[in-house]
């Protein structure tokens, strides 16, 4: 946290608080346990205690948002909660499906979950669409990208679907559980035990992992070789690709997305780092924005700075333990979480699995590339993109495997070109 104190013509930085900057140790696991229990259960208390009337929530089968919306029910507040997965009515089940631990917590906690749709649209009843419109911005056309200002971030759409939703349903506030695994709920790994220090936890924890082996210290020294060279080489180089299209950039901005520029993997080894360069802040300027244009406001207990001060500063061993990763957080709140979440290792939307291709998939595909196309200003972008190749793949046949991939990525790209692009426009326009 920093102070801007402004002294006649200037403004000078005073920071009062700097996260884990003092280390936290106790006797046993059980204090780490109960603490960590009672700071998450009082960060969601104190916001949830001042909001009047219904409180809205993400429920995604994962662990983060389960502890969130078990907690708010068990405080007796009268919750609307949405998962971005599509309801199951129109899409079955997959193997591992996430909303099948939705639907636990549900029948576990009497509560009722509202899902996504297939083919979402925002209403024009909508808080989105009466604040765009108070602003004076025109809005036209059914493509969300070019209709609003949504910001480029990899979960736009699904934040802006729940916003709506839970606004609409009479919600003033959102609870998210976003910031968890960057630091409360962490997936540790063992080499962030040896980065910190923690030697005999680690040599431990990759003794445990080969029990089953023959030649038991032989297979240990090898793991433990292979983690310090192949691994950490991996955390510690570039953890973003190059641009996912590097042919449609100029040569001059294709440089400046080179590996070797891009951040390190900070997020899996080092919380600490990884918040203080600002790892949170996307996701938290986005939802800033979603909750300001919904009429709702986020709140987000795992980044209360209480909360996530005490998780990066405690041993790292609490969240690896034998083969349980989190170990912490799952122990904290073991008795209120069902067991298929409690013992829940991977965290996906495997629901997707079973949506089908369009077998006319292609036919939509020309139409919305034509529509990108079409709203990107030559006098902004030709100083950046190649628009001859882009004309090359606006005519391009139906692409397969790779060549799909290859055509989707510089879709997405052009993409988020045209977000900025809109962004900039509207602006202007207000």
């Amino acid at each position: 946290r920093v102070s801007l104190l402004r002294e006649k013509n200037s403004i000078q930085k005073k920071k009062y608080w700097t996260i884990g900057k003092q280390k936290i140790r106790y006797k046993c696991d059980e204090e780490y346990i109960e603490k960590l229990r009672d700071l998450i259960s009082d960060a969601v208390k104190v916001r949830a205690n001042i909001i009047k009337g219904l409180v809205g929530a993400e429920l995604s089968g994962g662990l983060d948002s389960g502890v969130i919306d078990v907690l708010l029910n068990r405080l007796d507040k009268k919750g609307i909660y949405y998962s971005w997965s599509v309801h199951p009515n129109e899409l079955e089940y997959a193997e591992d499906d996430e909303r099948l631990i939705i639907e636990e917590i549900c029948k576990r906690e009497n509560i009722t979950c509202l899902y996504n749709t297939l083919t979402p649209k925002i209403l024009e009843s909508s808080n989105i669409e009466k604040n765009m419109k108070m602003t004076g911005v025109q809005v036209l056309g059914d493509y969300l990208p070019f209709r609003y200002v949504l910001p480029p971030y990899i979960n736009t759409f699904q934040i802006s679907e729940a916003s709506q939703k839970i606004s609409q349903e009479g919600g003033k506030v959102v609870f998210t559980g976003h910031g968890g695994d960057e630091g409360v709920s962490h997936r540790c790994n063992p080499y962030e035990l040896f980065y910190h220090n923690e030697y005999i936890h680690f040599l431990r924890i990759m003794w445990a992992r080969a029990h089953r082996e023959k030649f038991r210290v032989l297979h240990t020294m090898k793991g433990i070789f292979k983690l310090l060279t192949e691994t950490r080489k991996h955390l510690k180089s570039a953890y973003m690709a190059p641009f996912n299209a590097p042919e449609l950039l100029k040569n001059d901005l294709k440089k400046k997305h080179q590996h070797k520029k891009m951040p390190r993997l900070q997020f899996a080894y080092d919380p600490i780092s990884y918040i203080n360069s600002g790892g949170s802040r996307n996701r938290l300027d986005n939802v800033a924005l979603q909750g300001a244009y919904s009429n709702v406001r986020y709140m987000v207990p795992y980044l209360d700075y209480r909360v996530v001060n005490f998780a990066v500063s405690i041993p790292r061993y609490m969240y690896l333990k034998g083969n349980r990763n989190r170990y912490i957080f799952r122990e904290a709140f073991k008795d209120i979480l069902p067991e298929s979440l409690y013992t829940l290792r991977t965290k996906e939307t495997n629901s997707i699995k079973n949506l089908k291709q369009n077998p006319n998939w292609f036919v939509e595909y020309k139409k919305n590339k034509k529509e990108i196309y079409e709203t990107l200003s030559r006098d902004i972008w030709e100083k950046y993109i190649d628009f001859d190749m882009i004309e090359e793949w606006l005519n391009e046949t139906e692409p397969f495997g790779e060549e799909r991939v290859k055509s989707e990525n510089i879709f997405y790209c052009l993409s988020q070109f045209a977000m900025a692009e809109n962004a900039i426009k509207k602006t202007r326009e207000v």
